[in-house]
């Protein structure tokens, strides 16, 4: 099974509740590709254990929204 983020700050964030939905059914990935806020999702996630606890921090932590920042202090 492989989990396949992909880009854009709004999708970055969407990714964080459909990560908690997959892990509480007890789907967890065996390989994780992402491009763009699904990369820094996908490398946040990868480094952690594979739990819904996991999805709940990234969204704390608005790790999914630098993508976000980002593009609008470049404007």
């Amino acid at each position: 099974m492989a989990f396949v983020l992909s880009g854009g700050a709004s999708l970055g964030a969407i990714q964080v509740g459909m990560l908690r939905t997959l892990y509480e059914r007890g789907i967890r990935p065996d390989l994780i590709v992402g491009t763009s806020a699904g990369a820094l999702n996908g490398a946040y996630i990868a480094s952690r254990p594979q739990a819904s606890g996991t999805a709940d921090t990234l969204r704390e932590s608005g790790a999914s929204c630098v993508a976000a920042r980002c593009s609008r202090s470049t404007r």
